[in-house]
Order: C-alpha cells, then structure tokens, then sequence
C-alpha cells in the first residue's frame, strides 16, 4: 500500500466515523431516562468486534467508552461515542460492534423497559 492509499483509508475511516457520530447525536430523541452500566446488561450474544489495522503499527489497545440506547426488547438502537480511544480504527469497530449488541431486556420491577448504559470498553 503507498503512503498515498494509506492517508486516504485513514482520512476515510475518520470520516466514517464522523458521519457515525453526527448521525447518533444528531437525533432529537431523548435518552431512556434509567441509566446503567454495561456491567447491568446481559448480552444475548457474543460481542463481535472487527478492527482492521496496520501490523507495521501493532494491534490496536485502548479504551473507548460509549453511551448506548437499548430498547425494552435488548435492542441497540443507537449509540454514542463519549471518549475515543486515540485509534480512530478501534474506535470504529467499537462503534460497529455496539450497533448490533443484543442484550436480554433489562426489568424494573419485573417490567422490561429502555435504558441509556454507559459502556466503556476495553482493548489490549
């Protein structure tokens, strides 16, 4: 890959990851008014996590944390990104993952309902 294609595939994922961003704060909707932890939530499925990355720069490790809306069937319905981890690629494929998250409806009083939960996610 030259140099040339490298910068333009970064510029690109960057990009992407603007439009991501304004899309999911773009939105008038209100978040669910019950907050939680990522540690509250029960996922219905693995987590699948894609990051493409340059080996000349080792794998990508850090922290991102997120805001995410999950409706009261588990669904992920949109997602925020609240610090970035400094690697716009892991950032992106956290972004990615979080969007297709199932989690089992979080109940309040034995009632399944939709909350906002705060997600920091780790990689090394």
């Amino acid at each position: 890959m030259t140099r040339f294609s490298s910068i333009c595939a970064r510029a690109l994922g960057v990009a992407a990851l603007a439009v991501l961003q304004a899309c999911a704060s773009s939105s008038t909707r209100e978040w669910p008014a019950t907050q939680v932890s990522i540690d509250d939530m029960r996922f219905t499925q693995p987590l699948q996590l894609s990051v493409n990355y340059k080996t000349n720069k080792g794998s990508p490790s850090g922290t991102t944390v997120l805001r995410m809306q999950v409706d009261e069937k588990g669904v992920t319905q949109r997602v925020v990104l609240l610090k970035s981890s400094g690697r716009s690629e892991l950032d992106q494929g956290v972004l990615q993952a979080a969007l297709s998250a199932r989690f089992q409806p979080y109940l309040v009083d034995g009632q399944p309902v939709a909350v906002t939960v705060l997600a920091p996610m780790h990689l090394k």
